[in-house]
């Protein structure tokens, strides 16, 4: 994410900051075929339109967890690596809490 414009960080970073807050980020879908609870935020880039997606999981009380991060140049579908990728991610940190 540190490669990608100043105004998408702070786009990301406000969008993750309503999730904290309880309340829905302004453009997200679910993502169910990652795991239950799952979300995508969605910002587009001024200029180029160019895509930047952060999936995350907000159903745990303690924290927001970003999943994966993506960025593209089109509104292509989610790729089948990108989204067993934040399956492991999920899974991953299902057990690491479990252990906590």
């Amino acid at each position: 994410m540190r490669s990608w414009p100043v105004q998408v960080q702070e786009d990301l970073g406000h969008e993750l900051e309503r999730v904290q807050w309880n309340c829905e980020p302004m453009h997200f879908r679910e993502m169910p075929s990652i795991g239950p609870g799952v979300r995508e935020i969605k910002v587009v880039e001024g200029s180029t339109k160019s895509q930047y997606r952060a999936m995350y999981v907000a159903k745990f009380k303690e924290a927001v967890y970003v999943l994966h991060v993506i960025s593209s140049k089109t509104s292509r579908k989610t790729s089948p690596r990108d989204i067993e990728l934040a399956r492991k991610r999920l899974k991953a940190l299902i057990k690491w809490r479990l252990e906590q």
